[in-house]
């Protein structure tokens, strides 16, 4: 049973679970289509609607964390700038701005 992309076994190992889910989908669809074992059905049935739940999920998830970063990013830039007491913007430094003090202005070394 060939799934686009490699078997589910290659795909898996790839690490990326939308996609291990949606293989997993098309190979549960495709047992389901060639059984004839009513049992087999109801179970691989039941299999299908988590999985396709599951995919669901973790699309709106990734949605919303491909939306998040854009805010996520202007919120750190406000969150980051303070006005001093003359009313000039300040921004205060990342971890990473080491040569910077603690007004965001470059400290000497």
């Amino acid at each position: 049973m060939s799934i686009k992309g490699g078997n589910l076994e290659q795909i898996a190992n790839k690490g990326d679970d939308l996609e291990t889910l949606k293989a997993l989908r098309q190979k549960l669809a495709r047992t389901i289509d060639e059984s004839n074992s009513g049992r087999d059905i109801s179970s691989l049935s039941r299999q299908l609607q988590i999985v396709m739940t599951q995919i669901t999920e973790l699309e709106e998830e990734r949605k919303i964390r491909e939306e998040d970063t854009i805010l996520d990013i202007v919120r750190r830039k406000h969150s980051r700038q303070v006005r001093g007491n003359d009313g000039r913007s300040l921004y205060l430094p990342d971890d990473e701005d080491e040569d910077l003090d603690d007004f965001g202005e470059e400290s000497e070394q």
